[in-house]
Order: C-alpha cells, then structure tokens, then sequence
C-alpha cells in the first residue's frame, strides 16, 4: 500500500431472530400428553379417529360379502358399480383413518409436536383434502345406493351400505370443524421467520 492510499475498513452488523423449541427427554419413561385430547381440537380428533374407525370396518365387512358373492357368481352387473362406489370410500376412509392416528399418536406421546402442529399449515391443508375427500366418498355412495332403489334394497347388507354412508358425512362434518379450527389457530400464530438485518 502507498503513502497516500488510505485503508478502508467496513463493518457490517448482522441480526439474527430465531425461535428454537426445544424438548428433554431423559429416556427412563414415556411422557404422554393427555392433555392435547381434552381441548376441542383433540377432542374432534378422536372423534375422527372413532368414526374412521366404524366406517373403515363396517365397509370392510361389506365388502368382504361382497367379494364373497362375486367368487360364488351369484353378484350381478349393477352390483359391481356399488362395488366401485364402496372401494372408493374404503380407500377414503382408510387414508384418513392411518393419518389421524399418526397425527393424535405424535401429539400424545410429543409435547413439541400438541404444541408445534397446530401452528403449521398441514392441519389446515390434511383437514380440508380430508373434508372433501371423505364428503365426495360418501355422497358418490348415496347417490349410487339411492339409484335403482328397488333393486338395491334387496341386495345384502343395504341397511349397512345406508349407515355407512351417512357415518361418513358426519365424519366429513368433523374434518371440516377441525378445518375451521385449524384456520383459526394458524391465524392466530402465524409462523414466525427468522430475519436478519444490515446496518
């Protein structure tokens, strides 16, 4: 460097917010957090779990005589649209039962994630594909058990088919409760970024 250069030094100031959550576990037993079912989201979350629960195994058992006639040739033509209609709401009913049952099981047995999930998106988003997946199942059911009624009512466990299809709309009902409670609590904490300054 010469004589008449001069040596210029810049600091830059850096800021960093960040929200750390953090848990202890000391590994000599399992802390469970009953707490997080009775609130009303918990609550609707079991609710879930129970309905999911008798439509996934009373579908089941439909469908088990179901593919028991098909295997003897006694099931006709329109016998096989119901089918499809019901292996829909299998599938349906299914998925939201493993996913409400992963969910409740993290938040019972992790107080991080009772108090962590209910501030991210996935409540919202899981709630509402649940809703209209689980409403669209049930009411494709209806529609196909309530055409050609006549004939339908004959058919075996049609009684069955009716109430599982109506347990699956109020299951529908309690998705979308949990969905609005799910919009109002990711409103209420909306997430919080880490933010760094310049000066």
């Amino acid at each position: 460097m010469s004589h008449g250069d001069t040596d210029v030094t810049q600091t830059v100031t850096q800021t960093v917010t960040q929200t750390v959550t953090t848990s202890h576990h000391d590994g000599t037993a399992l802390a469970l957090n009953k707490g997080t079912l009775t609130t009303c989201p918990g609550a609707l979350k079991l609710l879930q779990l129970v309905v999911a629960i008798t439509t996934t195994v009373l579908m089941g058992l439909i469908m088990t005589g179901f593919v028991r006639q098909a295997f003897q040739g006694d099931a006709e033509a329109a016998y096989y649209t119901e089918f499809e209609a019901q292996l829909f709401f299998m599938l349906i009913s299914t998925c939201c039962l493993m996913t409400t049952a992963c969910v409740i099981t993290s938040m019972v047995l992790s107080i991080g994630t009772a108090s962590t999930l209910p501030r991210t998106f996935f409540e919202v988003v899981y709630h509402l594909i649940a809703f209209i997946l689980m409403c669209a199942a049930s009411i494709n059911l209806l529609v196909i058990l309530n055409t050609d009624r006549g004939y339908r009512m004959n058919t075996c466990c049609f009684e069955a088919k009716l109430a599982t299809a109506v347990i699956g709309m109020i299951l529908s009902f309690f998705y979308l409760c949990t969905f609005v409670l799910a919009i109002h609590s990711w409103r209420m904490h909306p997430p919080r970024s880490s933010t760094i300054r310049m000066v």
